[in-house]
């Protein structure tokens, strides 16, 4: 395997499309949660004031194939929310990831251009963007380049950022350590977690506030191969089977010691840090769901 930045933008492709649709099946509720685990038509409100009659500007970092803003426009639907316009630039270093954010966004969010790197390359108009979002985001940035990336984040920043990112205590984490364990895998670079970014921020003096959401990925016994799919996507190696990771030492025993209910079910627990950072003054945290502060 080559490294861990490598291998994910490599299944960010369409040739991994049954993969990623397989873990989407589960992964679908981190989005759902982090939609409506807080009143972000409250949060744009707030920002919009301090903007005036134009539209709010955000960047969403690494978009992937835009989930979250799916989630927000279905969140807004349901409620018969309406939020005025935001013009809404994505980042992504995958080609197809870009493709696939635009083809979900609707209004409010109205794509106004896109940006095929990194983060770690990108430079543009100083405090432009009004709010940027980086959402299950940066785990596969190498943790020499994590201030580099949060630096560039708040160049390009003029009011709030957001990111979301698993705990080292969620699944996403804690399996992945384990994988690189149990498939000799230890010249690969762990995952970012949360609590590395929150320290890097710290180092950075950056004002932060932040909390935590729990819940579970469950899947049924009959949904094996969805699973197999979705531990792959978890790990962005689909050499290894569902067979061999049950076999291993080290993933065999999580999963069936730490993953499996007594009905046979599959449940995969996710602790995610939402991390607020910026210009907070205006921001009103207090209609939050299970609000932690860290």
């Amino acid at each position: 395997m080559s490294d861990t930045f490598t291998n994910s933008c490599k299944h960010w492709s369409s040739e991994y499309l049954a993969e990623m649709n397989s873990f989407y099946h589960f992964a679908k509720l981190d989005y759902k949660y982090l939609a409506e685990c807080f009143k972000w038509d409250n949060f744009f409100a707030s920002i919009q004031a301090n903007v005036g009659g134009r539209s709010l500007r955000l960047l969403d970092v690494a978009c992937g194939s835009g989930k979250f803003p799916e989630a927000l426009i279905s969140d807004f639907e349901k409620r018969n929310v309406n939020i005025d316009s935001i013009e809404i630039s994505l980042l992504d270093p995958s080609s197809f990831s870009l493709d696939q954010a635009t083809a979900v966004l609707k209004p409010p969010f109205n794509k106004t251009s896109s940006f095929e790197m990194k983060i770690q390359d990108f430079s543009f108009e100083a405090r432009y963007f009004d709010i940027l979002w980086a959402v299950h985001a940066l785990y596969a940035v190498p943790k020499t380049d994590l201030r580099i990336a949060l630096q560039s984040c708040l160049d390009v920043l003029g009011s709030v950022g957001f990111i979301a990112h698993a705990s080292k205590a969620s699944h996403y984490i804690s399996y992945y350590d384990l994988f690189l364990k149990g498939f000799n895998s230890s010249d690969l670079p762990r995952f970012v977690c949360a609590e590395d970014i929150l320290s890097m921020l710290k180092e950075l003096k950056v004002n932060t506030r932040s909390f935590s959401i729990n819940y579970s990925h469950r899947a049924l016994p009959t949904e094996l191969s969805k699973v197999e799919g979705y531990l792959q996507r978890c790990v962005f190696d689909d050499q290894i089977s569902m067979d061999k990771m049950l076999e291993n030492e080290y993933t065999g025993k999580y999963l069936k010691d730490d993953c499996k209910a007594n009905d046979g079910s599959w449940v995969f627990t996710q602790e995610v840090i939402l991390i607020f950072f910026g210009d907070l003054s205006e921001i009103t945290f207090d209609s939050f769901v299970g609000e932690r502060k860290l």
